[in-house]
């Protein structure tokens, strides 16, 4: 039997899915609250989780990738989230990076309007502060077969239209290029992906957001991903790094780690031993001090 820290509220068990994401397999089955927010695990498919906003992985040019919790968001949402949407995108954050400043400032414009149609999501930001976000967040890659192209930084995330999802009540989908700067994977790049997506999805007025288990797929087939552990303790991580610093204002409500795996009360008990071994319990024990 594992020895948990014995302060630490956390619930374990399997919670009832609420009225407003429809029939489904994925269930809660692990939460801890944590400043007024709750941090939790979710098992099954996810493009079924009980969620507002679902992040998925993608590549610095916002293509479809070729794992397979992408390719199930992708294949559930519909062919617009790899296809008109993200061409459009793309489009729009090459012309925001220009040296023409009114050219700049106009797609800026555009592009908040575009996000508005696309996800219902209001920007609350000026122009300027979008075309000063994209300066920082993306950058020029010389490829070799198109020549220039805007590439999203490492970590990067961008809302996008959720298409099919929305029978299941997940209204937005967070697109966040999980290529990691160095060789391979690590739990900082797992956080900062967390981290990065908690952002967006909070701008676009979602109450939750569901990660998936980042790198333990086919980057981890690749020999550049991460253990579960290591993606569930970079979750945690992050997760509590973006409640740290939203303290003053309006955060998500809760953020979720899936993995796909039946939900069960002995599944629940599973997870919270994994969460032990991880070293996340210590770490929210820590946290909490």
């Amino acid at each position: 039997m594992s020895e948990y820290p014995m302060s630490l509220p956390f619930r374990e068990g399997l919670q009832p899915r609420e009225p407003r994401f429809g029939v489904g397999e994925s269930q809660r089955v692990w939460e801890y609250p944590y400043r007024g927010s709750l941090i939790g695990v979710n098992l099954g498919d996810i493009a079924a989780a009980p969620t507002e906003a679902i992040m998925c992985p993608t590549t610095p040019w916002l293509r479809l990738g070729g794992g397979a919790v992408e390719r199930r968001i992708a294949s559930v949402a519909g062919d617009k989230l790899f296809g008109t949407y993200n061409k459009k995108v793309i489009q729009l954050l090459t012309r925001m990076r220009s040296e023409n400043t009114k050219e700049a400032l106009e797609a800026a414009a555009q592009f908040s309007q575009f996000l508005t149609e696309e996800t219902g999501m209001k920007i609350g930001k000026t122009p300027q502060e979008i075309r000063d976000d994209t300066l920082v967040a993306t950058t020029m890659q010389d490829l070799e077969i198109v020549g220039e192209h805007v590439a999203i930084c490492s970590g990067g995330s961008m809302p996008a239209p959720s298409g099919n999802l929305a029978e299941k009540g997940i209204r937005v989908v967070i697109l966040t290029n999980v290529t990691p700067p160095g060789d391979r994977m690590t739990v900082e790049d797992m956080a900062q992906f967390t981290f990065s997506a908690s952002i967006a999805a909070n701008m676009t007025g979602a109450d939750s957001l569901t990660v998936p288990a980042v790198g333990t797929g086919f980057a981890a087939d690749a020999g550049v991903g991460l253990s579960l552990e290591e993606s569930m303790a970079g979750f945690f991580k992050g997760a509590t790094d973006y409640l740290d610093q939203s303290r003053d204002r309006n955060p998500l409500k809760r953020i979720d780690f899936n993995m796909y795996a039946r939900p069960s009360g002995e599944s629940a008990s599973h997870v919270t031993e994994m969460l032990s071994s991880a070293g996340v319990l210590n770490f929210l024990a820590g946290k909490a001090q």
